[in-house]
Formats: structure tokens, sequence, C-alpha cells
């Protein structure tokens, strides 16, 4: 799933967010998670210092993504590496790898959101809802249409070289032109002087 949300508060090193999905969503232990900042928010990377990426890049080990011990529908991602943490005010995307439900449902169940200031749940920053979605059946299964073959093209007939006739030359007073006899009754004789 993408989840794009915008703390009220710094979320910092040392803290948490919890992720409480619909119960049909499960998450593993070993969850995989990607956070960056949205792009709308037309941050310039290049311009930001050492301390501002702390809370504007995030790479692969950065965030601790943590799961419960059996697939369940909560999840922790933990702010306790590098440094890094979330900034106030400022526009994010996670995407959190979950299974999908394995049934349908017509409500639009919520997910929860808690941000807390370390990692116990005692200490709470920020709190939200968001309403989820229906979860619909999956299409039926449809033949897959295959390609008809591309017509054979016919060949195209290669034309067989003809003979170029030698240019005929024209009568000048000086020169007379021999007719073979079969081509004599097609073309007018013209005298020769």
């Amino acid at each position: 799933v993408t989840i794009t949300l915008k703390p009220v508060n710094n979320l910092p090193f040392g803290g948490h967010l919890s992720i409480i999905a619909p119960a049909e969503f499960l998450v593993p232990t070993e969850c995989n998670m990607d956070l960056s900042v949205h792009p709308d928010m037309n941050l310039n990377f290049a311009a930001l210092g050492i301390q501002d990426r702390k809370w504007s890049e995030f790479l692969k080990g950065d965030v601790t993504c943590q799961g419960d011990d059996t697939d369940s529908s909560r999840v922790r991602l933990l702010f306790t590496n590098n440094e890094k943490f979330l900034k106030a005010q400022v526009v994010y995307v996670l995407r959190l790898q979950v299974r999908n439900p394995e049934t349908t449902t017509p409500y639009k169940d919520p997910w929860h959101f808690a941000s807390y200031k370390n990692l116990l749940p005692n200490d709470l920053l920020d709190e939200a809802t968001a309403p989820g979605f229906t979860i619909n059946s999956l299409a039926q299964a449809a033949p897959t249409p295959q390609p008809s073959p591309a017509p054979t093209p016919e060949p195209t007939p290669v034309p067989t070289p003809q003979p170029t006739p030698a240019p005929t030359p024209q009568p000048t007073p000086d020169m007379c032109i021999k007719i073979p006899r079969e081509k004599a009754e097609r073309i007018q004789a013209q005298r020769c002087v």
C-alpha cells in the first residue's frame, strides 16, 4: 500500500510510528517498506546539508520495519538508525508491503497511525485515523487474447529484366534505317536520300 502522511510534530530519532491496518491486511514480521519525501515538496536535494538529509533522505536500513511476532495488521517503523527522523509539516510517502485481504468487504475499515517520542507507547506525539477502502472480488479469469498471426504477405513478383532495345536512330539525310522484315509491315518506311 502507498500511504501519504504529514506529521504535525517532529517524530524524533529514537521514536517510532505505529500503523494498525484493517484486520484483513497482514504485515509480515520482517516487513519491507520504502519512505521518501513526497515529490510535490519540490526539495532541492543538491542544496540540502547533512543535517537536512536526516529527515529528507531514507536509504535501505535507515528505518526498521517491524511487524508482530506472527503476521498481523500491526507494524512499527523504528527511527533508531543513522539519526533519521520525520520533520513536522513535511509530506512523506510510505510504501508498505502487506498481504491483501482474502475476503471482500464493502466497508472502508480505518487505518490507525500514531507517532511516539521513543519506543514505548506512552509518549504520544501525533495520532490520526484514515478511512480505508472497499475490497472487491477478483476479476473473473478471462482468456488471454492471443494475437492473430500476421498475414503472410504475397510475394512481390520480381520483374524479369527485359533487354533494353537499342535506341532507334532517327534518319538523317546521310543515313538509312534498315527495318527487319517482320517489323516492316507495322512501320511506315522512310525514304533514304
